[in-house]
């Protein structure tokens, strides 16, 4: 198993040094010219193992190991929406002549619709369901055997910090790197993370609406949770493991899990087709991969961090109802822009909440805090002047005026994201200071401050699905130009993703709920 790329053997001076050089040359999006003959599958296939078929859409008490694991995984990233829709010009992002483009789509964004995040979940003796270690097949929506055995403790004992109880199932969230990087080059180790904490948002999410409790995971040594599930760590790697339990999902006997070295030694199935190796591909991705492999290291200071300075507040009403689970089954992207109509102040003030609640969504992470501010350019909310404002414990703290709006609408990256952010009533921006996150994780704080962007963001997003509100993600709205809109440049505040909210256009698309 590879463990150190051939061009990173020389670890940098000091922790953070990969990630900053990363920062430094790997922020900017998709190149001009995208070779689209050099794209994967947006699969995994494991051949020659038992396949276990999960049930689809049945509610009946007959068989609830699998019908549970099959809502669970469906929602969280299995094939649930079809949609028709006019062909679309790829630099302004408008509707063009052609015939109907069909898609098929997953419950959760992903940059491009590429989906380079994979599931493997670990099960003991169900019914149904044999102990092993599985992998999710979203294209049969099945359960395909890797490993025979009962893996859960030896995945929850490779964690920094184990769960108090015994899990029912561990699910294991990898990157495939090469599946989003063939298009988004070094940026896409920046997507694949906020992927994954856009997934981790969904089951938490999914996990309350079927009744199940998590936990989610993302500090260990990823060389261990990688050989458990069979990884070569610069082709795909483990980025998250979440413990559930639910009373379905209780194996039948306590019986002595095997050992690590037992599991190890046993057959494992094999891919039809490897991920590439990033490690010539990619070589500023690689060396900062390398040096987040380990556990984080002791901080080296207390490393306080300023706020960007505000003057003036406004307190939003009470936030309207828009609990995470209803969103669940509505979220899309508002993949053909904005009406340009306001957004209720209630609205914004529930879609912000969902942002900033929940911190225990970045489970053990929390232990040392990540700093993120949620920043939000309005543009239409009656009762709020346009200007740029920070988020905190119910109000709006006004950071920059109306100039800064035209200024994005006019610098933002491309055609497609300036006419969306021009019709949106709202754009989000997280804010993080990623020197403060280096300090406490070292380069690992990298990943950690993406996936929290990605959470937090689409924690928005489905709060915006409930209330009926469109939202899109456009992470390359996150750059320089951005950072000086909203008034970062000289501090230690950078943006890292961009939401769009606002009235989607009607007559976007014909969906179909599969």
């Amino acid at each position: 198993m590879n463990t150190v790329p051939p061009t990173a053997t020389e670890q940098p001076a000091a922790p953070g040094d990969a990630a900053r050089t990363y920062m430094r040359r790997g922020r900017d999006p998709a190149p001009d010219e995208i070779d689209w003959s050099a794209a994967p599958a947006r699969f995994l296939s494991y051949t020659d193992c038992p396949v276990l078929p999960l049930p689809w859409a049945s509610r009946t008490s007959e068989r609830p190991d699998t019908e549970l694991l099959g809502r669970l995984l469906r929602e969280l990233c299995g094939l649930t929406r079809a949609d028709w829709t006019r062909p679309m010009d790829p630099f302004t992002g408008r509707a063009i002549e052609g015939p109907p483009v069909q898609g098929v789509f997953r419950p959760a964004p992903s940059g491009g619709a590429l989906y380079p995040i994979e599931v493997y979940l670990a099960t003991g003796e169900l019914p149904r369901v044999p102990a092993a270690l599985h992998h999710y097949g979203v294209v049969h929506h099945s359960l395909r055997q890797v490993r025979s055995g009962d893996h859960r403790a030896a995945l929850v004992d490779a964690v920094t910090a184990p769960p108090d109880q015994a899990p029912d199932v561990v699910l294991a969230l990898t990157a495939v790197f090469w599946r989003s990087a063939f298009k988004y080059g070094e940026f896409a180790y920046r997507l694949l993370h906020q992927e994954t904490g856009a997934l981790l948002a969904q089951v938490r999410a999914v996990a309350r609406l079927l009744g199940a409790e998590s936990a989610v995971h993302l500090r260990f040594p990823d060389e261990k949770v990688n050989q458990l599930l069979g990884l070569d760590t610069f082709r795909q790697t483990a980025t998250a493991v979440i413990a559930l339990r639910h009373p379905a999902l209780r194996a039948k006997s306590a019986a002595a899990a095997p050992s690590r070295s037992d599991l190890l030694h046993r057959p494992r199935a094999a891919l039809a087709e490897p991920p590439h190796d990033v490690t010539s591909r990619l070589p500023i991705t690689a060396a900062l991969h390398a040096a987040s492999l380990t556990e984080d290291p002791e901080p080296v200071s207390s490393d306080e961090v300023t706020r960007p300075a505000g003057a003036g507040s406004i307190r939003l009403p009470s936030p309207t109802e828009a609990p995470s689970t209803t969103g669940v089954s509505h979220r899309h992207s508002a993949s053909k822009g904005f009406r340009r109509e306001p957004i209720e102040p209630g609205s914004l003030a529930a879609i912000l909440d969902a942002a900033g609640g929940h911190p225990e969504d970045l489970g053990d992470v929390r232990q040392v805090p990540t700093p993120i501010e949620m920043c939000c350019a309005v543009s239409r909310v009656p009762g709020v002047p346009p200007g740029v404002y920070r988020y905190t414990h119910g109000s709006l703290e006004r950071l920059r005026d109306a100039g800064s709006i035209r200024y994005l609408a006019e610098n933002l990256p491309d055609e497609s994201t300036r006419i969306t952010f021009h019709e949106a009533a709202v754009a989000l921006f997280p804010l993080a200071a990623v020197g403060a996150a280096l300090t406490h994780h070292g380069d690992r704080g990298y990943r950690l401050v993406q996936i929290e962007t990605g959470a937090l963001t689409h924690r928005a997003a489905l709060a915006s699905a409930a209330l009926g509100v469109a939202a899109r993600i456009h992470s390359g709205g996150a750059c320089e130009n951005t950072d000086r809109a909203l008034g970062l440049r000289g501090t230690r505040w950078s943006s890292e993703t961009m939401l769009l909210i606002g009235a989607a256009r009607s007559g976007q698309a014909v969906r179909h709920r599969l």
